[in-house]
């Protein structure tokens, strides 16, 4: 419950002073996105009179829910026969249940993004991968957990398919909108 004082707390400062100089006020441990996830719940609980900590673990738990449509509608796509049972596994799994609607962490939200990214990496869809895996360093950067394997995959497809120039630009592009992501917090960031 203390992560989600932090985040009340860093959400109503956005709300009342903005973003420019939020990293020069609190240290920077999440990315801009997930902060502005906080804001944006901060104002719904302002305007709406319910608590910040009630809204979040509804917000976290509709987030939960959407995880499984996603892995099931991920399954039935490269598993049909066991569609189900490869969404009840994902659903029933303690820490995904527990995560954001009982701890409040934000965790479900890396657990969703890994399923999406596999599912986008294994059918090569590159535009979504690579958007999947921007958005999802920039609401946690616990994704990059991940990235041994997503680099090597990428990597042998890069060179099986021949696709250098095309990802390169990719990471280009990738690193430019992400730093772009940062600019309302401030330049001296």
């Amino acid at each position: 419950h203390v992560d989600l004082s932090y985040y009340q707390k860093w959400g109503d400062w956005i709300c009342a002073n903005g973003l420019s100089t939020f990293y020069q006020t609190f240290p920077p441990d999440y990315p801009p996105v997930f902060l502005y996830f906080c804001a944006a719940l901060s104002w719904l609980s302002e305007i709406t009179g319910i608590q910040y900590q009630i809204i979040y673990r509804l917000f976290f738990s509709l987030v939960y829910v959407a995880s499984v449509f996603v892995v099931y509608a991920i399954a039935n796509k490269v598993a049909y026969g066991h569609k189900i049972g490869i969404a009840l596994v994902y659903a029933l799994t303690p820490a995904i249940v527990a995560d954001g609607s009982v701890w409040g962490q934000s965790d479900v939200i890396v657990a969703l993004f890994a399923v999406v990214l596999w599912f986008f990496l294994q059918s090569e869809k590159w535009i979504a991968f690579f958007g999947t895996l921007l958005a999802a360093l920039l609401i946690k950067t616990q994704i990059i957990l991940f990235a041994p394997v997503i680099f090597i995959w990428l990597i042998y497809k890069m060179i099986k398919n021949k696709l250098y120039l095309k990802f390169i630009l990719y990471a280009v592009a990738f690193i430019g909108l992400y730093y772009l992501m940062y600019l309302p917090f401030g330049i001296n960031y």
